[in-house]
């Protein structure tokens, strides 16, 4: 049986009509990792947004998805994805254990202690669980918008939007063994990012695409 997870052809995205990129095809195959540069506005989150179904508000796509070896719509990937990003759908009044309560209950509500307790390991957030997320530093932030893949282990495909915005050297340690221990459990993801990744992730790299806006109208079909 093939390992090939999934199957991306001819993707293009629009914001308010502007062709952000085009024509964009690419692979993941089990244990894998394809990295996405560009600079701002070249359309990375849209292409992270775009791989779960999800998209804002003016953001158009185009494009063909397989999925282990059969065509779907890209929204029937929200059941396998988790799409984390540099800003984390948190209430700011709240503290950060009841925001992660919340997520825990939606994504595992038979299991939601169990979760919680692993993604306070996993990002070392103990010692600021009960602070409001208005009180908490930007790389603290990230963090607990990090700690949010371990609400979902079931996910296969996680779509990391610059997660490594705002961590100091430990917390980019702590993110790097996670991402390999998803990878060696045969998950797969798609990350968004300015660096490179680090050697212990970097044979795992099978495609690196870069994005380059370009500066067309969007043709509707």
């Amino acid at each position: 049986m093939s390992s090939r997870y999934l199957e991306v052809e001819g993707l293009s995205c629009a914001a308010a009509d502007r062709l952000l990129f085009s024509d964009l095809s690419f692979s993941l195959e089990q244990g894998c990792v394809t990295t996405v540069r560009g600079a701002n506005g070249s359309g990375k989150s849209c292409l992270l947004q775009s791989l779960c179904g999800v998209m804002q508000q003016g953001v158009s796509t185009k494009g063909r998805v397989r999925y282990r070896g059969r065509s779907v719509p890209f929204s029937e990937l929200a059941s396998e994805a988790m799409l984390v990003g540099h800003r984390a759908p948190f209430l700011k009044s709240l503290s950060l254990f009841e925001n992660l309560r919340f997520w825990a209950r939606v994504f595992a509500p038979r299991r939601h202690a169990t979760t919680l307790l692993s993604s306070a390991r996993q990002f070392a957030l103990e010692g600021f669980w009960h602070l409001s997320i208005s009180s908490l530093s930007a790389g603290e932030q990230q963090r607990g918008a990090l700690a949010m893949l371990a609400l979902r282990p079931h996910a296969n495909l996680w779509l990391l939007d610059e997660p490594e915005a705002s961590l100091d050297a430990t917390a980019r340690q702590r993110l790097h063994r996670c991402l390999l221990a998803h990878l060696e459990r045969g998950g797969v993801a798609v990350v968004a990012l300015h660096e490179n990744l680090p050697k212990s992730l970097q044979d795992r790299v099978r495609c690196k695409l870069t994005l380059t806006a370009v500066k067309k109208t969007w043709e509707k079909t």
